[in-house]
């Protein structure tokens, strides 16, 4: 694994906008933020983190597409499908990420629980991670790249592993396999003009979306995302996007959240829906 960058541990709300307002600025590009609860959480969307994910991603996206299709039926495209099922709590390929650094605090400074630890020396130290994105590499909901890579969750493992195992051949030749054309044909579904002349390594690429506020949650949460593609090494997301990393001290994520309510980031504003408002409220007052 790279060697990623370190700042000192954050202890309250205002060393933490003091630490990552220390960041570098530029024209060119923009922060976004991921909280984890634990810093030894890998940097992958939820479907990709196991085997099981990884070989079922077909069978259970398409099982609430089929079970649920009535709420699915305002979405013109796999991405906002893939939006969607997230928001319901399906594993994707999406990676959640925030505008507001400040969100991104509140899920780090979340409590792990017992069951969470792998072992008696896991950390309880929690990690805000920020991604530097150039503003000339952000995709919309629309983007042929992004159907390239929202379409693989209805292939099959086998069929994306092929998929993968032909990255080495021209563009030509690529777009004339047998598997290729079975995701042209996902993608001429929602765009019936696309051309087929997918380039190999496209589906190998992972692009931060700027996607259509489709929920509450995501306006109450500044939510965008990284979309994964099947790539050969996820360690190099580190790279890629510069992540800085702030470890969030175990000992703070108390004081941080009664903090961060104070400054109204608490479970009723981020879940804007009736029942989180519900928990919210008994938490706080029962």
């Amino acid at each position: 694994m790279v060697n990623p960058k370190k700042i000192p541990r954050i202890t309250s709300v205002r060393g933490f906008i003091d630490a990552a307002f220390k960041q570098a600025t530029d024209e060119k590009f923009f922060y976004v933020y991921r909280g984890h609860k634990s810093e030894e959480y890998d940097i992958l969307p939820s479907i990709l983190r196991s085997t099981e994910g990884i070989v079922q991603e077909r069978r259970v996206f398409q099982e609430l597409l089929s079970t649920s299709s009535v709420e699915f039926e305002r979405d013109v495209n796999a991405f906002q499908r893939l939006v969607r099922a997230q928001h319901y709590g399906l594993p994707t390929r999406l990676l959640d990420v925030t505008l507001n650094p400040l969100v991104a605090l509140y899920f780090a400074s979340e409590r792990l629980l017992p069951h969470e630890m792998v072992n008696s020396e896991h950390s309880l130290d929690g990690q805000v991670l920020a991604f530097k994105v150039s503003w000339d590499s952000v995709k919309y909901s629309d983007s042929d790249s992004v159907s390239c890579i929202a379409n693989l969750a209805y292939m099959t493992a086998d069929e994306r592993w092929e998929l993968r195992k032909l990255g080495d051949l021209d563009t030509k030749t690529y777009n004339e396999q047998p598997v290729v054309d079975r995701l042209h044909q996902f993608i001429r579904a929602e765009k019936p003009g696309f051309r087929p002349l997918i380039a190999p390594k496209e589906i190998r690429n992972t692009y931060f979306v700027n996607p259509r506020d489709s929920n509450k949650r995501i306006v109450a949460q500044a939510g965008k995302f990284l979309i994964y593609g099947e790539r050969v090494g996820y360690d190099s997301i580190e790279k890629e996007f510069d992540v800085t990393r702030f470890q969030i001290a175990d000992s703070a994520k108390t004081i941080i959240r009664e903090q961060l309510d104070q400054l109204s980031i608490n479970g009723r504003t981020l879940f804007p829906e009736v029942e989180s408002a519900t928990k919210y409220i008994k938490a706080k007052f029962l």
